[in-house]
């Protein structure tokens, strides 16, 4: 069975994930989808929804009233924007100015702590493919020019694009894609783990001429090709000493390095050798150089009104998110979008008392006060219910009906009878929830801390207990995390694709990157599923999983992150993310008016 060039996988139309605020329709060279054969196992759809607005809804401070059912903004999708015509003449030149929160410490996306620079890097970097900007469904060519699996599904044979340079002139080549996959198989040290799940069931790599890559798994997967789509899937120059140096970076992609100062700005020049072009055949990237500056929270949002910035469409969604409203009255001719990027999840130590106890566990999850959580962080946008991994009624594939999980315990109607009832079950337990001091462990990050401290003051105020937040970042919260000196925490978004091997697995199999170290008892399920060519099947596995968490009450649905980006008035073509991560970070397509 053959795919080339546009392969579809198993996600189901990005563009009803894009929730509810678009300001403004951005125009631009986005790529014309070329029609390709589609996967063997039949693919459900999902119609779309009726398109509504995602308004924001009063904000409270914990311990206020808490608001009724019907304040909670039930969003539904709408489409993304539409495209220019193809017929559009972009303006070259110039200087995009893009703004990060911090300057990402690793650009390594293969190192465990560097994974998710690639919303940065990725516009100096390239991956063999990725999905399709308006179409998270299918597979893009990139550095790969097409493929295809033998019939027994253990073979993957890429033809590699023969004109393409690194940016010190060297060529590129299948040895060079080789050892980005060795290097991941077998780490020269163990924290170049990121992706390891997928690569974990490559048994050989083979390059018999400068243009073709085979690879060999050890079984068939139904998540196989898509891993290797993921946003974290760069190719690094074996060449190069450090591998992605923070001076002098050599990438393929569409533009070079050209100068880091750290705590400040990286300024990258257009590629001139670069190999992609748009559905024209003109040459890419349109703009001259991107300058991504790193600024505070509080500048941001000046910076931006006075053009100092030209876009939030890098890591940076913490000051659109929260002035969307702002944005949208004082700068009518920007574009802005509010997506739901990520489904966070409650975990709690079931290694340490009183969470040892399954029914204690689910009471306290009973207190989680998640209509009230929507509204807390990011200027009250969100959607309940929340998931372990996208809803089926925003048009995800894996995630469980809204219908069932609004029956399950902590996701029902009425939030005092609830609180209720799990301090009756904590009293049945021999539990005086005054008498416990608990630890939340939180990171520290400006995007996601706000949920974290949200959920520890619900939790707090429900159910008397002390709760302590300690806070960490980066490797710091990993080990914390690891240490298991904890009690309750939640996990960290990242997603990028709609695909359980992607983030959601890599949290509760004891393999699992973002694992701390526990055994949900749930890999056997996990390998199964992954095995699973048929996809209801493979659907049916993948939703007793999160059966299981939610009733063992162990890694249970919290909330929806959402994630805002804006664009001001002179910057055509930008897509914004179905996720938080993918491949509308690299800026490639941008042109600025004027």
């Amino acid at each position: 069975m053959q795919r080339r060039l546009m392969t579809r996988f198993t996600a189901i139309a990005a563009a009803f994930i894009v929730v509810a605020l678009i300001v403004a329709a951005c125009g631009g060279g986005d790529p014309t989808a070329v029609p390709q054969p589609t996967a063997p196992a039949p693919q459900p759809t999902v119609a779309p929804q009726p398109t509504a607005t995602l308004e924001p809804a009063a904000t409270r401070a914990p311990g206020q009233a808490r608001p009724t059912a019907t304040s909670v903004p039930i969003a539904t999708p709408t489409a993304a924007p539409t495209p220019t015509p193809s017929g559009f003449e972009p303006r070259y030149g110039g200087t995009l100015n893009t703004r990060n929160i911090f300057d990402w410490p690793i650009w390594d996306t293969w190192h465990s702590f560097g994974g998710f620079s690639s919303m940065l890097v990725s516009n100096m970097y390239s991956s063999l493919l990725h999905p399709a900007l308006n179409d998270v469904t299918t597979l893009a060519p990139d550095l790969a020019t097409e493929w295809n699996v033998s019939d027994d599904g253990l073979t993957y044979t890429f033809k590699l694009r023969q004109d393409v340079k690194w940016h010190d002139g060297k060529q590129f080549t299948s040895a060079d894609v080789k050892w980005n996959f060795e290097r991941g198989m077998n780490p020269p040290n163990p924290l170049i783990g990121f992706n390891a799940r997928k690569v974990q069931l490559i048994t050989d790599v083979q390059t018999p001429d400068d243009a073709t890559l085979i690879l060999t798994i050890s079984r068939p997967s139904a998540g196989f090709l898509a891993g290797l789509a993921a946003p974290s899937m760069l190719m690094y120059p074996p060449h190069v000493e450090g591998v992605a140096p923070k001076t002098g970076a050599v990438g393929t992609g569409p533009f070079v390095y050209k100068r880091w100062q750290q705590g400040t700005v990286l300024e990258m020049t257009r590629n001139d050798d670069y190999y992609q072009t748009d559905e024209a055949g003109r040459a890419l990237p349109y703009v001259d150089e991107q300058h991504s500056f790193v600024i505070t929270v509080d500048l941001a949002l000046s910076a931006f009104r006075t053009g100092k910035i030209d876009c939030g469409c890098g890591y940076d969604h913490d000051f659109v998110t929260i002035a969307a409203d702002q944005i949208r009255r004082d700068m009518p001719d920007a574009n802005v979008f509010l997506i739901l990027a990520d489904e966070f999840n409650l975990m709690l130590n079931f290694e340490r008392p009183p969470f040892d106890n399954q029914r204690v566990r689910q009471a306290f999850s009973m207190m989680l006060d998640r209509r009230a959580l929507v509204l807390l962080p990011r200027g009250g946008h969100g959607r309940f219910p929340p998931h372990h991994m996208l809803s089926p009624d925003l048009g995800g594939q894996w995630g469980l009906p809204d219908a069932e999980i609004v029956q399950m315990p902590g996701f029902r109607e009425g939030f005092e009878d609830q609180v209720a009832e799990a301090k009756r079950i904590l009293a049945e337990e021999g539990i005086d929830p005054s008498s416990l001091n608990l630890v939340f462990q939180a990171v520290l990050s400006p995007n996601v801390d706000p949920y974290h401290l949200a959920a520890q003051n619900l939790l707090l105020n429900a159910s008397g207990a002390k709760i302590d937040v300690r806070q960490n970042r980066g490797a710091a919260f990993a080990e914390s995390m690891a240490a298991k000196g904890w009690d309750i925490s939640m996990s960290t978004g990242g997603t990028s694709y709609d695909d359980p091997n992607d983030v959601f697995l890599e949290y509760v199999t004891t393999n699992g990157t973002r694992n701390p170290g526990f055994d949900y008892g749930i890999d056997a399920m996990a390998e199964e599923q992954d095995a699973t060519l048929d996809f209801l099947e493979r659907r049916e596995i993948v939703r007793d999983i999160q059966r299981k968490l939610i009733n063992d009450a162990v890694y249970i649905p919290a909330v929806y992150q959402v994630d805002g980006y804006a664009t001001n008035a002179r910057v055509v073509g930008y897509i914004a993310p179905p996720f938080s991560v993918g491949p509308q970070f690299r800026l490639e397509r941008l042109w600025l008016k004027f």
